[in-house]
């Protein structure tokens, strides 16, 4: 389920509550401000590692956005981007 954001407190990343995957792509944490080095799904993660639920997308060369999730410490990278060629 998509969270919804008013006008001004929109995030640039889409926020998404999703079961947990026991398989994650990398166990690289990211920490919010760090700049994001491939596109895709990442998992929000607490200090010990524990996915928390929420993933968000994001974009290679922009920066992870502040963890909006209580306990969240940083980003586990889940799930690649596929890009097609036209």
């Amino acid at each position: 389920m998509n969270k919804l954001f008013s006008q001004h407190d929109r995030p640039s990343v889409l926020l998404r509550d999703r079961p947990e995957r026991s398989a994650m792509t990398t166990t690289t944490v990211y920490e919010p401000g760090a700049v994001v080095p491939t596109s895709g799904l990442y998992g929000v993660v607490d200090r010990s590692g524990r996915y928390l639920g929420v993933e968000i997308t994001c974009v290679a060369g922009h920066r992870f956005p502040p963890t909006r999730v209580p306990g969240g410490h940083g980003y586990v990278l889940r799930d690649r981007t596929i890009h097609r060629s036209n």
